[in-house]
């Protein structure tokens, strides 16, 4: 357990370094935490429905593809290559987000991640720790898949809505009062 810590801190750390090597002129030109893109999010007014089916769309894609490679061979690896590139890209979000928006960069992650966050987690260990916890008989084996399915896509809807009404709302208080 300490060694696979160890490389979580030392992945966060190597994302933290990755961003400090692009640079700030990188993000603030090019990337997507530019201000004219920021300044433009705060300001205008969304469409919150067609946000939503965006946000669902492009979650479902990517957990069906993790549903996907779960039934594969992959499926004793694929837990913690996610759990190796969530440390990494955390790092690296934190780093860029401090660059671009200074030391409110640490409330923006926060806001990305938070409450939304939340329902994505538990449906990614829905895919995965519901297998070694629930033994059924080789019949029942539909059944339990057809329900880890069916939970897995309510946590997804869930989070999508959590991301439309309070993550977006919540992503513009931040950047409003760091006053970006």
């Amino acid at each position: 357990m300490r060694k696979e810590f160890l490389v979580y801190i030392i992945l966060f750390l190597g994302g933290i370094w990755i961003a400090q090597l692009i640079g700030k002129d990188y993000f603030a030109t090019y990337g997507y935490l530019n201000s004219v893109h920021i300044e433009r999010f705060v300001q205008e007014e969304m469409n919150y429905v067609d946000l939503f089916w965006n946000i669902l769309w492009t979650r479902g894609k990517q957990f069906l593809i993790i549903w996907m490679l779960q039934m594969t061979a992959c499926k004793r690896i694929l837990p913690i290559l996610l759990k190796l590139l969530f440390a990494f890209l955390l790092g690296f979000l934190l780093m860029v987000c401090c660059i671009t928006v200074g030391p409110t960069g640490l409330l923006v992650v926060l806001a990305t991640l938070f409450p939304h966050g939340i329902c994505y987690f538990l449906a990614v260990w829905g895919l995965f720790g519901w297998q070694q916890t629930m033994r059924f008989e080789k019949r029942q084996r539909v059944k339990e898949i057809v329900i880890q399915i069916v939970i897995c896509m309510l946590l997804i809807i869930s989070g999508g809505i959590l991301e439309t009404v309070i993550g977006t709302r919540l992503l513009r208080y931040v950047l409003k009062v760091s006053k970006y």
